[in-house]
């Protein structure tokens, strides 16, 4: 009964949080308003270090949490059925951290296209940048959303079932292994293709496309399950709406 108390409230404490860090984190990458930071006598090349160290230590969470010695030691201490959502928690209040924190960095832009005195080019990014997020969500819906935040884990674990990785084929538990993170190619189109691209935004988008490029190792074989998954699912779908 202590078990399930706290799986209850473990759950929407980290549904919070994550919901909390996604809400923040679009206008954070999306958003065409040029942020000031404050007017203080700071050396730019230690505000330079400061988000490097920001993106570093988001980094280093996302890794060192997914590393097989550190569930090893979730197991020891028989933490097993809420790794995924402890996971997504630690994960969410590291980016938070980060949003907060960061020091916008104006001088020495890569790029600068006003976008407030041209509706068109405004309305360009914005659709451009709408359609990302929109994809990738779509992504994170086909990957099993709430086996990835951990709910179904608690679930399957009350209902005396085994973990949902178990009940996976052996062909969709590469595919996971190879790209458990969905939308790599929408967050590099959201992190280059942005009007302001300031010394920061750069910072940003470079060390996460590296992190991003590491854990993404998709084959060949991965990519034809994923194009036959996706037929059988859609010819199964226009199949039902026939009948």
């Amino acid at each position: 009964m202590l078990v399930l108390f706290s799986h209850l409230l473990t759950a929407p404490v980290c549904c919070l949080l994550l919901w909390t860090s996604l809400g923040m984190l679009v206008p954070f990458l999306s958003s065409q308003h040029i942020r000031k930071r404050p007017e203080e006598d700071v050396f730019e090349l230690s505000l330079v270090v400061f988000d490097i160290f920001l993106v570093l230590l988001f980094i280093l969470q996302h890794t060192m949490m997914a590393t097989s010695w550190f569930k090893s030691a979730l197991a020891y201490c028989n933490i097993v059925v809420i790794e995924r959502l402890l996971y997504v928690a630690a994960t969410s209040v590291a980016l938070l951290t980060m949003m907060v924190l960061w020091i916008p960095i104006e001088s020495y832009p890569l790029w600068f296209i006003d976008t407030s005195d041209s509706i068109a080019l405004w309305l360009f990014f914005t659709l451009l940048h709408v359609l990302a997020w929109f994809i990738l969500f779509l992504q994170v819906l086909v990957m099993n959303p709430l086996e990835l935040i951990g709910i179904k884990q608690i679930y399957y674990y009350h209902k005396g079932l085994e973990s949902p990785l178990v009940y996976l084929s052996n062909r969709l538990k590469r595919l996971y292994l190879h790209m458990r993170h969905p939308g790599a190619t929408c967050l590099f189109v959201i992190l280059w293709f942005h009007p302001h691209m300031t010394l920061d935004r750069f910072i940003l988008a470079f060390f996460l496309n590296i992190f991003l490029h590491c854990g993404f190792s998709v084959t060949e074989l991965d990519y034809k399950f994923a194009r036959t998954e996706f037929i059988v699912k859609k010819v199964s779908y226009q199949f039902e709406k026939v009948e």
